[in-house]
């Protein structure tokens, strides 16, 4: 059965969703703590933003029901070239038409059928 709801979810986001290039930033720091160096990693994710309503109680009661933020649906990981990822706060989301978020929050995991995220338009654009 939750293999079902992985596969149903993974079609879902394949059909109805888009991809998205992340790009996750790791910081190298010298032994005073100071940061020597900034390595991106990138790889393809496929979601599906929604924008945030009034029946998002959870998102409105934490403050994330700004100008700007949209709700996601991603799958919990991906994998590429022998190398499994997932999303973290702070990551670079780009959609195929150059538009940029930021990923500000995690804020549910349903099983291993998909993740719900908030996602800040670095343009501020979305749900007003």
């Amino acid at each position: 059965m939750v293999d079902d709801i992985g596969a149903d979810s993974t079609e879902i986001l394949l059909e109805m969703g888009r991809m998205y290039a992340v790009t996750q930033q790791t910081s190298t720091n010298d032994s005073y703590g100071e940061v020597t160096a900034v390595t991106d990693t990138t790889f393809n994710a496929y979601g599906m933003l929604q924008d945030i309503n009034k029946k998002d109680r959870e998102i409105h009661d934490m403050g994330l029901a700004v100008k700007g933020n949209t709700k996601g649906f991603f799958k919990p990981s991906y994998y590429s070239s022998n190398t499994t990822y997932t999303l973290k706060e702070d990551d670079i989301l780009t959609d195929d038409t150059g538009e940029k978020y930021r990923l500000i929050k995690i804020i549910g995991e349903r099983g291993a059928a998909f993740i719900v995220v908030i996602l800040q338009s670095i343009n501020l654009e979305g749900t007003q």
